[in-house]
This record gives C-alpha cells, structure tokens and sequence, in this order.
C-alpha cells in the first residue's frame, strides 16, 4: 500500500490472511501509518522519512482501517480474506473472480458506506456465472 499525494494508493486493499502488506511512502513528507482495528493488533508503524517502507503481517479475517497520525485526512481500508478467490472493481465496474472450482458459495460485496451484499451462488462445473450487483440490493 502506497502514501502519495496525501493519500493511501489503492484506498481498498484485498489481501488472503496470513499476507504481509508493505507501506511504502512515495510523498516527500513523513507519515505515521497505524490501523485501530483489533484484528490487525492496533499496529502503528511509527514515523518514517519519505522512500521508507514498513511492513505488517495480517493473521485475522476483517476490515482493517488504516490512517496516518500525521495528516488526518488520509484513510484506507485492507480487507484480509481467508479466500483467495476475490477481485476488485475495475473502472468500468466490473469485476471478474477466476479459477473458482464448482460449488457452492457465498458472494460478498464490501463497499464503504453500503450495506453488505451476499448471495448464495452455485458456480457450475466448467462453465462462467454472470452476477449482477447494484447499489442497495
């Protein structure tokens, strides 16, 4: 996760459990990056100079918030995953999860300031399933 322009690149960060996730600061400022989320350990990685990277390992399942006690205005969010099937929203809102065996599963959907969206899927042997999700349903 990078620190450029005041802000956390991406702003939503999905990672399998056990991943360790780097913070690399690509401003010309200091920053403080810690995370107030128990399941990350209340991490707080100190104050580090501008080209610095700090790293934290993340163990438990959840919505991890991360901030900067410097500048206040920045905020980000890793959601660590005990699935490695998972996929991010591209600018055209779509989204593609690859390689998920046949079965039975839960979709879930996070998105900040939603609801959270989960549905029942059952992905067929050899085959593609579309799933259409829209706000508030």
């Amino acid at each position: 996760m990078d620190q450029k322009n005041l802000a956390f690149r991406p702003y939503a960060l999905p990672v399998v459990r056990g991943s360790v996730v780097e913070f690399t600061n690509s401003d010309d400022v200091q920053h403080n990056v810690f995370s107030p989320s128990a399941i990350a350990g209340k991490f707080n990685l100190g104050t580090y100079a501008p080209g610095a990277t700090r790293t934290v390992t993340l163990d438990q399942p959840g919505d991890v918030r991360v901030l900067c006690n410097i500048h206040m205005e920045m905020e980000a969010h890793i959601l660590v995953l005990d699935t490695p099937y998972f996929s991010t929203v591209g600018q055209d809102g779509r989204y593609q999860i690859s390689d998920v065996p046949a079965g039975t599963y839960t979709l879930k959907m996070w998105y900040e300031r939603w609801l959270p969206f989960r549905r029942t899927v059952e992905v067929p042997g050899g085959g593609r399933l579309t799933v259409n999700v829209t706000a508030g349903k």
